[in-house]
């Protein structure tokens, strides 16, 4: 059964190591520290009061929140000759069961009964102690006999955790990992009570561990972990457990072997989402590719991962759930206030605003043809003598270095109506452009304003970076003059 059990691990050893004992294990021999025999039953934690049993589906790796362990641990274990394990006299073997009596290797430091060393577990307490009644589990370690005998069902109270740092969220434990986080048990009623008495309290690299025997006087336990030192991208399990002690063997010197029946706890610590960087605002040319990036920290979410979301004025993007947004040219109508939310199994975090506008692409449109803007480059200085200022090679996406054809404006008289069309750039910004038309070719020129006098001004996409505006004007009698007027 793969959870957190009443292993060997989770007894310190009470016995100092003799030098002469370091020694050997230098040496790559076997020294064996504990061996235990032990009823639990598992629980999970999901609010500042509720428990529940282990509520883990069933499957091929786990049976049950109640388990049996038997196990024989310590260093350089894969150079023990196997131990075995006997179950009372009496104890039925179950059919098949190539388990009855062997321990399997578990990495090179414990050798563990259940399948391929993963203990056993049951969906009943009933079903348990079928298995495994009480009475004495004898193990056999290098020719020499243990025997512990499991006697009375002196199952603890539960152990039930009260937390500082942060708060219950779904049944999980929810806090940001710059808080300290402090565990402290309830107390355990029976600590005095039998041979021994164990409290375990364990919180990623941090741990109690107490023995009624060496602490008399202290029936429960309290961690804190400092700020900033839990992981950010990981769910962290915190565990603790009760456990009574009710027999003990020193038939194998240097080894602290037990019997024991235990009841454990665990939860879950989720760490928030948080960015630890985002974009500043700012002004982006125009047609230019452009990306934000962010970064978060946060437990990632066991079937979803850490969820992005990018939103552009208060609205989802959709299809935008990256780390990144980019642009491949960027539009006057990508300006805009941009956010991007991170989101777990406890909570969302969501940036500062991003305000992206379009800047003034001028001066490096014509520095990029080696034009001095002061001088060949200015807006009014026509440096190709085609008719068409470098403003105006802007607009329309001409170059101003190179005569240009068909860039200019066209007119044709449509029925009353002159008809004005020409194409520019949607990424320009900073230019404004009016339609003026006139009588006389003298002052006064009138704006074309959509809606006034009978002016309509409409636009029309070409591609992805050019519209084709198309302003139409009423004759009135006599002839008329247009011109295209921009201004930076």
């Amino acid at each position: 059964m793969k959870a957190k059990l009443i292993t060997a691990r989770m007894l310190p050893l009470a016995i100092a190591l003799t030098a002469a004992s370091i020694a050997l294990v230098h040496g790559q021999t076997p020294l064996v520290e504990y061996v235990i025999a032990g009823k639990f039953i598992e629980y999970v934690q999901t609010g500042p009061s509720t428990l529940i049993l282990n509520p883990q589906p069933v499957s091929a790796n786990y049976g049950g929140p109640f388990g049996f362990d038997a196990n024989v641990s310590g260093q350089n274990m894969q150079l023990l000759a196997p131990p075995t394990v006997t179950p009372p006299a009496g104890t039925l073997r179950a059919l098949g069961d190539p388990f009855y009596n062997t321990l399997s290797l578990r990495g090179n430091d414990e050798w563990v009964y259940g399948p391929d060393g993963n203990k056993w577990g049951d969906i009943s307490q009933t079903a348990m102690d079928t298995r495994f009644p009480n009475g004495t589990y004898t193990f056999v370690v290098r020719g020499v006999s243990v025997p512990l005998t499991l006697t009375g069902d002196v199952y603890p109270n539960t152990p039930q955790l009260t937390l500082s740092g942060g708060t219950w969220v779904k049944g999980k434990y929810a806090m940001d990992a710059a808080n300290p986080l402090t565990v402290t048990t309830n107390t355990f009623t029976g600590y005095g009570s039998n041979v021994d008495g164990h409290i375990g309290l364990d919180i990623h690299q941090s741990s109690v561990e107490l023995f009624r025997i060496g602490s008399p006087g202290t029936n429960f336990a309290s961690l804190t972990v400092p700020a900033s030192t839990l992981p950010t991208n990981q769910i962290i399990n915190l565990s603790a457990s009760f456990d009574a002690i009710v027999s003990k063997s020193n038939s194998l010197p240097g080894a602290y072997a037990a019997a024991v029946y235990g009841k454990h706890v665990e939860i879950e610590v989720h760490i928030l989402p948080k960015f630890t960087s985002q974009p500043a605002s700012q002004a982006v040319p125009g047609g230019s590719y452009f990306s934000l990036t962010v970064s978060a920290t946060g437990t990632p979410d066991r079937t979803t991962g850490m969820v992005y979301q990018w939103k552009k004025d208060g609205f989802s993007m959709p299809g935008q759930n990256n780390t990144f947004l980019w642009f491949s040219e960027f539009h006057a109508d990508d300006a805009g206030t941009y956010t991007c939310t991170a989101t777990n199994a406890v909570g969302t975090a969501t940036t500062q605003p991003i305000v992206l506008s379009l800047s003034d692409a001028y001066p490096g449109f014509v520095s990029g043809y080696g034009l001095d803007l002061s001088t060949t480059g200015a807006p009014g200085f026509d440096f190709d003598n085609d008719g068409v200022s470098n403003l105006l090679e802007y607009l329309f996406g001409g170059n101003p270095t190179l005569p240009s054809n068909g860039l200019l404006p066209t007119v044709t008289k449509s029925g009353s109506n002159l008809v004005c069309t020409y194409k520019r750039k949607t990424a320009i910004t900073g230019v404004t452009q009016v339609i003026e038309h006139t009588a006389t070719l003298s002052p006064p020129w009138t704006p074309a304003v959509h809606g006034q006098g009978g002016v309509s001004i409409v636009t029309s996409p070409v591609d992805a970076a050019t519209e084709l505006v198309t302003v139409t004007i009423p004759l009135s009698g006599g002839s008329r003059f247009l011109r295209l007027k921009a201004t930076r």
